[in-house]
């Protein structure tokens, strides 16, 4: 059978560049899993990713400063591919960079310029 979907997909912008995501890993049967991502939360989806069998994580880079991104992410495996997993509602996946090295958003992170 398909394996199980993944579910509780959060995602924590770590730099206006960088947006890593974690899960809940359901199956036992699954070969990986594939990342989706859009700057639209219902349509635009595209894969930008995989993760191996068991990973709970992802870590997806080179995006653009203050955009918003929305992820889906669903297991794949010899017998099929899972229902995805969405964040459709996750504020911590823009990262708003206002040229002050200080995250426009108000979640009090900052970059420390080199």
């Amino acid at each position: 059978s398909a394996p199980a979907a993944p579910s509780g997909l959060g995602a924590t912008a770590v730099s206006f560049r960088q947006i890593n995501l974690n899960w809940t890993d359901n199956s036992n049967n699954e070969t990986g899993f594939e990342i989706w991502r859009s700057t639209n939360a219902t349509t635009g989806f595209v894969t930008v990713g995989t993760a191996p069998a068991n990973a709970t994580n992802y870590a997806d880079s080179g995006l653009n400063a203050n955009t918003t991104y929305y992820y889906r992410i669903r297991a794949i495996g010899q017998f099929g591919e899972s229902a995805f997993a969405e964040n459709l509602n996750v504020p911590a996946a823009i990262w708003l960079f206002n040229n002050n090295l200080n995250d426009g958003s108000g979640n009090g992170r900052t970059l420390t310029q080199s």
